[in-house]
């Protein structure tokens, strides 16, 4: 069995055994059959309940502050209900290293059985380890434990014996039986084999009606859905292995619904368009041996093209139908779809010679990602060459060991799962090779430091907190995958350790909505993260529990979009034209009716085909699947192009509230709390009066005015960002932008920089997580006008912040209603010393000037900056460096109205000055309004 560090694999190390047949012996985690039991060492309310539950002890107390290291030889003990003898699997997930060594023992006829010392190579290295552990005959309840020296221990779980598909080197022993082969009726069965569901809705109703007259088969009301998949549906008078056929359009019944959230249906208002069709088998997706055929449409001339399609054969005196069949529609959509390609495209050879090449020229998460667009393709088109291309990538990803050696390849994983679950029963993938995918996947991906071995260490984002990270969510997103085809198709055990993972996931995305990153798209991919968890499993976000914070995330979301529904706050992201993330408003539209999703796609087509015209969201095809038929899509246009009821409260000044969870962690209240212990908490406005973003919005179209004020510095990625101008935009055109994301630093970010005496104000605070500074976290809102939001006119906020390198600091902005935005910075000595000041602005355009009067040029138009100097100040405009890690090194090299190169620039101005306690300096600079050139 292996072992996995964060970096290079580590080594099993034991220092010492028992007696042969005396110490637990270890065995592959996946071995473990019927879960029993299991608590993740954790403050989450649901931890607590089953420690409790098995009345868990740390150091012979209940668990109090579990974040802690097991420290000379200290035991975690807990006492397992044991009414069946025989043999049990305790599964442990642990932080192991060079000095962190653990032992695992338990009790059994009065003797304690434990292991020798283990270890692994490294300092901090994840350790998935499973033991063996035999209870004898009339033992109703048996003590276990783990004991350490310098060990993190962070999940167990205990199955009752082994599972039955899992043989003993944890490797799958043989491939599940699954078909596309589905037997519609038998010559003089008593039972029907396969069912037609019809739904309440038309014109599935009636199609589905006169399919089941067609075939001679029985017909049953589309069920409810009830349980999370694998469950299958409560049909009634069928069972776990009749096969149904289910009838759906644009949106269709209950069960349709829940198979499209889940990914099996993937046809909708606009796929595959206009009288198109597909008529798909889903093998075995619930737990049972029932398929699943699918007619699935986008209108009613689709379906009733697809009802006259449908010819099964006879075979073996039955009716069976085996085919997958994709009727595409007609050629404008042909002509818009990447995926359709003919026998003689150089497509396909293209693709071969790729694979061909070492790592097929790409890194090991691209070319994961790339290999799961092919299974994605192949459900799209029925196409066995995107199955094949699926099949020759995933080897060549095992054999060359591209998935562990990729960098974050775990934000693939659920694609290549998904994929997998997709293609296994092409034709062009043959029984031997089906057991080598499922066992890759399972040993390679899934059971890594690339998968579950990321669940826990790591990361400080777990229990109460109520956070959860982007690499949390995300490999949620995988694991969820994992279980729903390794449960349903081999019966695994192992699989439900991962599905309390993705519980935990799914429970805390609704409870406090924020991911610990201070980013607005970051936030949001969280959100759709978590989101993807629920939805996989067919739940609708409307039904979830907590689902206002869903809609909030959405509100928020919108918020930080400028004119141009460009990403203002991308400092997390990966290029300043991110947009992808907008899949989360439609999905909000499709589970909870959510009305403004469609306005604000509409806007966003809007926005880019002015300031990105090369871009996707710019295109026909776009369009075509996302927007309304007022941007040349097929969804109802909103009316009368006004924002809805939902998004009115972000016209004008409005102050978007951090969520309380978020607050509460910033403020040291939550999470930490060793480093709390022994540290002054940081400095926090009351929660009341705190802000995630303050934004200002005159209006939805291109040539509104725009700001975006960060109430939030120092967050994950350490970006030192309090008080930013995050976007600015007016007359037509964006003005000021964020930094990217590995420019961190205060100088990065269109604030004010303060030095005393040669310190910064922001340190970082090492041992908290990296999310800490020794300034303030957080703005407060000091005043705000209008007090209500609504009111697109002028505005006028003022922030402040105490304790910012010896000074208190407050920011004030007004503006709005035609006039000049004014930003004005006051810092008034709380402690005597030099301060050294710097006022910056990061612009995009070209930026000329000297002294207090500055321009910005960009193509046709112009914006004027006056900055009130004093004597000895120095104003000077510099390039801003670049972002490694952002596309195009964070540069808006595809805005229209930009110079050439798209850099942006920064004016900084600067000042030193001493000032005793009381004393004051100001800087105040007026933007605007913008001009033609």
């Amino acid at each position: 069995m292996k072992r996995f560090a964060f970096g290079p694999f580590a080594v099993l190390a034991l220092a010492g055994t028992l007696r042969a047949g005396d110490a637990p012996r270890e065995v592959s985690p996946l071995l473990a059959g019927e879960p029993v039991a299991g608590f993740t060492l954790d403050d989450a309310p649901g931890s607590i309940e089953a420690m409790k539950g098995l009345r868990v002890e740390v150091g012979g107390r209940p668990p109090g502050e579990t974040s802690g290291p097991l420290t000379g030889w200290k035991k975690c003990e807990w006492t397992l209900p044991t009414p069946r003898a025989g043999e049990y699997i305790v599964s442990l997930h642990l932080i192991c290293g060079d000095a962190r060594r653990g032992k695992f023992g338990y009790e059994a006829k009065g003797r304690d059985r434990e292991t020798g010392e283990f270890r692994e190579t490294g300092a901090w290295t994840a350790s998935m380890r499973a033991f063996r552990v035999e209870v004898p005959a009339g033992q109703r309840a048996t003590r276990m434990w783990v004991a350490g020296d310098g060990l993190y221990l962070s999940r167990v779980d205990v199955a009752f014996g082994v599972s039955a598909a899992v043989g003993a080197d944890g490797t799958l022993t043989a491939v599940a039986d699954s078909s596309y082969r589905t037997v519609l009726k038998m010559r003089g069965e008593r039972s029907a084999s396969c069912v037609v569901l019809v739904p309440e809705c038309e014109p599935e109703r009636r199609i589905a009606t006169a399919l089941a007259s067609q075939l001679g088969l029985e017909t049953r009301p589309e069920p409810e859905f009830t349980a999370p998949f694998p469950a299958g549906p409560s049909a009634e008078r069928t069972t776990p292995d009749t096969n149904l056929i289910v009838v759906t359009s644009a949106r269709g019944g209950p069960l349709a619904q829940a198979l499209r959230r889940a990914g099996w249906i993937v046809e909708n208002h606009a796929i595959p368009g206009p009288g198109g069709f597909a008529i798909r088998t889903l093998a075995r997706p619930f737990r049972g041996r029932a398929n699943v055929i699918v007619f699935a449409a986008s209108d009613e001339s689709g379906l009733s093209r697809a009802l006259g399609q449908f010819r099964p054969r006879t075979a073996d005196g039955g009716l069976v139908w085996d085919r997958f069949l994709v009727e595409r529609p007609g050629s404008r959509w042909e002509k818009l779809r990447p995926d359709i390609h003919g026998d003689e495209d150089p497509f396909w050879p293209e693709q071969i010679a790729l694979l061909g090449r070492p790592a097929a020229g790409l890194s090991g998460r691209t070319f994961a990602e790339q290999i799961a667009s092919w299974g994605d393709a192949y459900w799209r088109t029925g196409n066995d060459r995107f199955a094949d291309l699926f099949r020759r990538g995933i080897l060549k990803m095992f054999a060359e060991d591209l998935y562990l050696a990729g960098a974050d390849t775990h934000m693939a994983l659920a694609g290549l799962i998904r994929g997998w679950d997709q293609v296994e029963e092409s034709p062009s993938i043959s029984g031997e090779d089906r057991l080598k995918i499922a066992n890759g996947l399972l040993t390679k991906c899934v059971e890594t430091a690339q998968g579950y071995g990321r669940a826990f260490p790591g990361f400080p984002y777990r229990g109460a907190m109520g956070m959860r990270h982007n690499h949390q969510t995300a490999l949620g997103t995988g694991l969820v995958q994992a279980w729903l085809y390794y449960s349903r198709m081999y019966g695994l055990g192992r699989a439900t350790a991962w599905k309390a993972y993705v519980d935990d996931i799914a429970e805390f995305a609704a409870r406090n909505g924020h991911a610990p990153e201070d980013s607005a798209n970051y936030e949001i991919r969280t959100f759709l993260q978590a989101a993807e968890t629920i939805r996989s499993q067919g739940i609708s976000l409307k039904s979830w529990p907590g689902a206002a914070a869903w809609t909030q995330a959405a509100v928020r979301f919108a918020a930080s979009r400028d004119p141009f529904m460009l990403p203002a706050a991308y400092g997390d992201c990966w290029h300043s034209a991110e947009w992808t993330a907008v899949d989360f408003w439609e999905w909000m539209r499709e589970d909870a009716g959510w009305e403004p999703a469609t306005f604000l796609t509409d806007r966003l087509i809007e926005g880019y085909r002015v300031s990105y015209p090369a871009s996707q969201p710019a295109g026909e095809r776009f369009a075509y699947l996302h927007g309304s038929v007022a941007t040349g899509g097929l969804i109802p246009a909103p009316g009368a192009g006004q924002a809805p009821d939902a998004l009115q409260p972000l016209l004008g000044l409005a102050i978007i509230p951090m969520t309380r969870g978020y607050y509460d962690y910033l403020s040291g209240q939550r999470g930490n709390p060793e480093f709390w212990a022994t540290h002054a908490g940081p400095p926090a406005p009351p929660y009341e009066r705190s802000a995630d973003k303050i934004q200002y919005r005159s209006g939805w179209g291109t040539g509104s005015e725009y700001l975006l004020v960060d109430g939030i510095g120092w967050a994950s990625h350490g970006h030192e960002d309090l008080g930013a101008i995050e976007s600015y935009a007016a007359g037509g055109r964006l003005w000021i932008v964020d930094a990217g994301y590995t420019n961190t630093g205060v100088a990065h970010h269109s604030t004010l920089e303060v030095k005393r005496d040669g310190e910064p104000a922001w340190k970082r605070l090492e041992g908290a997580s990296g999310d800490f500074g020794s300034g303030p976290n957080m703005m407060e809102v000091a005043r705000a006008e209008p007090k209500m939001p609504g009111n697109a006119g002028r505005f006028s906020v003022t922030l402040g912040a105490r304790d910012y390198g010896g000074a208190t600091w407050t920011r004030t902005l007004t503006g709005g209603g035609g006039r000049p935005m004014v930003v004005e910075d006051t810092l008034v000595a709380e402690q005597a010393g030099v301060f050294e000041t710097t006022f910056r602005l990061r612009l995009l355009g070209t930026v000329e000037g000297k002294d207090g009067s500055w321009r910005v040029e960009q193509k046709d138009a112009l914006l004027p900056i006056a900055l009130a100097l004093m004597s000895g100040d120095r104003a000077a405009a510099v390039s801003a460096a670049p972002d490694g890690h952002a596309g195009d090194g964070g540069a808006y090299s595809w805005y229209p109205f930009a110079p050439e190169g798209g850099k942006p620039v920064l004016l900084e101005w600067t000042r030193k000055v001493a000032l005793k306690p009381g004393e004051k300096s100001v800087f105040r600079a007026t933007l605007g309004p913008p001009r033609k050139r």
